[in-house]
């Protein structure tokens, strides 16, 4: 199975996705005999059928292939592994491509969650991924793509959002390398740029 998958890995680098589709179907169908459906063995071939699925741009089927790799990280690890972040960052991307901004919306918070859950709210691990949340947060509640803008409310909501998480970031890196740290200027400039956006955008 594993040469199938590598196989199909360089096939997916090489703009050949239709060709992955078939290594990686072969690398499965020989796991799933040897090991059941649900091996864990199952995740990286998996993960390469979803890569090969987005560069045909087929999203839904992209989507239903992380989710079943998603389901074997959960049976066995549990609910929050962080093996499945980078499922939940490819699940973000599918959704941010087709504009499904409030199924997006949930991934961000579960990846968040993750962290969390693994290493703690307060430890300095979970730092990065308040900041991608908190930028992420801050980027919807300026987002008028499309000419979609949000209600004020709701866009408020998201500026108050990552405002918080960069406050509880800025907090752990004080509480880790004291308030003079270089490691806060990041954050503090991307306080600035969210209250300036909040105040008057």
């Amino acid at each position: 199975a594993v040469p199938y998958t590598y196989l199909g890995m360089t096939q997916v680098a090489n703009h050949a996705a239709t060709d992955a589709l078939s290594s990686f179907a072969s690398a499965i169908e020989l796991i799933e005999e040897d090991a059941g459906p649900f091996a864990v063995e199952l995740i990286r071939p998996l993960k390469g059928v979803a890569m090969a699925r987005i560069a045909l741009a087929d999203y839904d089927g992209a989507e239903d292939t992380l989710r079943r790799a998603q389901n074997i990280i959960h049976r066995s690890g549990g609910v929050y592994s962080a093996d499945q972040l980078s499922i939940l960052e490819w699940l973000i991307r599918i959704h941010g491509d087709q504009r499904q901004m409030v199924e997006a919306d949930r991934e961000e918070l579960l990846y968040l969650k993750v962290h969390e859950e693994v290493f703690g709210p307060a430890d300095l691990r979970t730092v990065p991924a308040l900041q991608r949340v908190a930028e992420y947060m801050a980027g919807r509640g300026m987002d008028f793509q499309y000419g979609r803008r949000p209600p004020r409310i709701r866009r408020n909501d998201y500026f108050k959002f990552a405002l918080e998480l960069y406050d509880r970031a800025i907090e752990i890196v004080e509480l880790e390398y004291g308030v003079e740290s270089d490691q806060l200027i990041e954050p503090l400039r991307a306080i600035a740029r969210v209250r300036f956006a909040y105040g008057f955008g």
